[in-house]
């Protein structure tokens, strides 16, 4: 993660060395400007032909990057959290070698999650919207494809998401974001506009109702990589069925477990 001059990047890898194959992935995602328009089509998307433009605020000044571990639900999470100078925009980012809850989302260890803030920004139009920029990358020959159903998706661990497959190979990255954003303490649908692909840079708006507090959470990772949970927990012990439930379910009845053996060590040791 670097905060420069060209934004806030993120530069995600992946590599698979083997006796018969080396494979890797890379791709990076940057987060780079914030628009304020008007919606003369008004569509919720922001259109550079179409709409007009009346501010572009470039993120190229931050504070220092401030590094935590923090401890959610017994699990040791790591989060970097970065503000601009003049405190409009914010970036939390949790990462975390085990599967964990953070601020009412699973994340899992093939990913990062990133609570994107936009606080008090001065619109200078009564009746403008806001969009993101984001932009995506990779030295690689990757193809990109927007996806309405993501791998976490599938899987039972999130819902109510769309993402750009970054793939190549048997391999893909990632970036999600949920399709709802807080403006306010209140939820409203966020509308990404179609991926722009040129010679130059693949580019995306994440376009925002005005607020003074807006709060939005995507994420970044690579798919396709993970053990099935149920081969995870339980694959030296043949003999016990599972239900058909989610990997979040089966998470909770994890913990469960894990803590009713918990009370009933503390009960033995007592005696």
């Amino acid at each position: 993660m670097k905060a420069e001059s060209e934004g806030l990047e993120f530069e995600y890898s992946f590599d698979n060395e083997s006796d018969v194959s080396d494979f890797e992935i890379e791709f990076s995602v940057e987060i780079s400007e914030i628009i304020e328009y008007i919606d003369l089509q008004e569509d919720g998307f922001y259109n550079e032909t179409t709409d007009t433009l009346v501010q572009l605020v470039e993120l190229d000044d931050f504070e220092d990057i401030v590094y935590t571990i923090e401890n959610i639900s017994n699990n040791l999470v790591h989060h970097l959290s970065i503000v601009s100078t003049d405190g409009v925009f914010s970036a939390g980012v949790y990462l975390s070698t085990e599967f964990a809850l953070v601020n009412g989302i699973l994340i899992s260890p093939t990913q990062i999650k990133i609570d994107i803030g936009i606080h008090g920004f001065n619109f200078t139009e009564p009746d403008s919207n806001l969009a993101l920029t984001i932009t995506l990358d990779s030295e690689l020959d990757v193809e990109y494809e927007e996806d309405e159903e993501t791998e976490d998706e599938e899987d039972g661990r999130a819902t109510d998401e769309s993402e750009i497959d970054i793939s190549l190979g048997d391999y893909s990255g990632f970036f999600s974001w949920i399709e709802n954003v807080t403006v306010d303490g209140v939820n409203f649908p966020v509308n990404a506009t179609p991926l722009t692909t040129d010679e130059e840079e693949n580019r995306l708006y994440l376009n925002y109702p005005r607020g003074n507090e807006i709060i939005h959470d995507p994420k970044i990772g690579i798919a396709n990589i993970l053990k099935n949970l149920s081969t995870i927990f339980f694959e030296d012990i043949p003999w016990i069925a599972l239900p058909d439930v989610t990997i979040y379910e089966l998470l909770i009845v994890s913990g469960a477990v894990l803590g009713v053996i918990g009370v009933l060590v503390l009960i033995t040791r007592k005696k």
